[in-house]
């Protein structure tokens, strides 16, 4: 029994693309960078469970100019801030501020 090369290609191109829809849809969409965003989808990140780690974190975002960098939307600036004062990592400063982001725009 003889197939064409030319069907064996399409097969193999039309199952690629099947696996491929199949895999994309329980991934993230690359396209729309606000999806993982919680400060628009309006959830705010967990908050630390260390208390000592919390108050440094609040004192932190409760300073004047990291406000203020916050309320302009200087949203990296003041994520090194809040690292240069707490000493916590980038991913924990991000939360931090993006919590406090949240918390301005409901005021």
């Amino acid at each position: 029994m003889f197939i064409p090369i030319w069907a064996i290609i399409i097969a193999a191109l039309v199952f690629a693309f099947l696996i491929g829809r199949l895999m994309a849809r329980d991934a993230p969409s690359r396209a729309d960078p606000t999806q993982t965003d919680r400060s628009r989808t309006g959830q705010a990140p967990p908050t630390p469970r260390n208390p000592e780690q919390a108050r440094r974190i609040t004192d932190a975002l409760a300073d004047p100019q990291t406000r203020a960098l916050i309320q302009n939307g200087e949203k990296i600036a003041a994520i090194k801030r809040v690292r240069e004062a707490t000493g916590l990592g980038l991913k924990e400063a991000k939360e931090a501020v993006e919590r406090s982001e949240f918390g301005l725009q409901l005021n």
